[in-house]
């Protein structure tokens, strides 16, 4: 009894995947242009962030899979830019707050390693305030499918301000300038009385 009892363990144990065939990687959200994940914009401005792998080892990624969500009452999505790198696109879902898609490399497979960015997102800026566009899911493979590959999410933070503009600056500035421009015409206008009315000597 005891040597099944040690057999249907010795079994059970094979069955379970190694947690060390687990690779990890890193999905980021950057700026396309400075790779920074703090954002500065204007409302009712455009701008884009890329979705990026970072990190994954040899032999590569073979499946990609990623959500990534905004509050779409400060960010309204515009258009995306995907860089398939070869890979098929399996699936791609656009909503109004979220962006979900899926690639594969085609057999035979052609992994991808290292760093890569796999789509361009762009919106624009509805109004102030600060909101985060978040990776709530992600998942790969690498090598023939034989591993799984696990990501650390880093999000990106949109700050969002409104424009400054000298034209306010002028509307504001403009009421003391009329005022003033009042006063001196009236100050001419009593001088000019005051000299008609002078007798001569």
């Amino acid at each position: 009894m005891a040597l099944i009892l040690l057999g249907l363990l010795a079994a059970s144990a094979l069955a379970v995947p190694v947690r060390a065939d687990r690779i990890l990687g890193t999905v980021s959200v950057e700026d396309p242009t400075t790779h920074l994940r703090g954002i500065d914009v204007t409302a009712g401005s455009t701008f884009s962030v890329n979705v990026w792998t970072r990190d994954v080892p040899e032999p590569g990624l073979v499946d990609f899979h990623f959500k990534i969500v905004w509050n779409s009452k400060l960010i309204d999505f515009v258009s995306r830019d995907v860089h398939d790198h070869g890979f098929g696109v399996l699936a791609e879902v656009i909503g109004s707050d979220s962006y979900e898609m899926e690639l594969a490399s085609p057999f035979p497979h052609s992994p991808l390693g290292g760093d890569a960015s796999w789509v361009t997102l762009t919106f624009r800026c509805l109004g102030e305030g600060s909101s985060e566009i978040i990776i709530p899911y992600s998942h790969g493979y690498y090598g023939d499918y034989g591993h799984e590959l696990e990501f650390t999410s880093k999000n990106a933070m949109i700050n969002q301000e409104f424009a400054s503009s000298s034209t306010g600056t002028v509307v504001t500035m403009a009421p003391w300038l009329v005022a003033f421009g009042l006063v001196v015409s009236v100050a001419v206008v009593a001088v000019a009385l005051v000299s008609r009315k002078k007798p001569r000597s």
